[in-house]
């Protein structure tokens, strides 16, 4: 009955700093998977609609905007949690 308990005890930690390295490996594609695709819904909505003057383009203005907010609301929270967790 001991041995099940450590192992499963070694288990959670072995998952843990698995899935912990994962995010840290990944946190690049976080963060800037989705400012890449709002910078480029913007581009995209302020050369086809403002330049060339084409007002079907806005919609994407604001995709870009719900985007780039998406992104600001959840990765400054993250950022955080793995700056301090790096820290320790």
């Amino acid at each position: 009955m001991v041995g099940v308990n450590m192992m499963r005890k070694n288990s959670f930690k072995l998952y843990g700093l698995f899935s912990l390295r994962q995010e840290i490996l990944l946190t690049p594609v976080i963060v800037f998977t989705p400012l890449i695709v709002s910078l480029l819904f913007f581009y995209n909505a302020i050369y086809n609609g403002f330049l060339c003057g084409n007002m079907m383009y806005l919609g994407e203005f604001f995709v870009g905007a719900t985007v780039m907010f998406g992104n600001l609301v959840f990765t400054i929270p993250f950022l955080k949690a793995f700056f301090k967790l790096r820290k320790k």
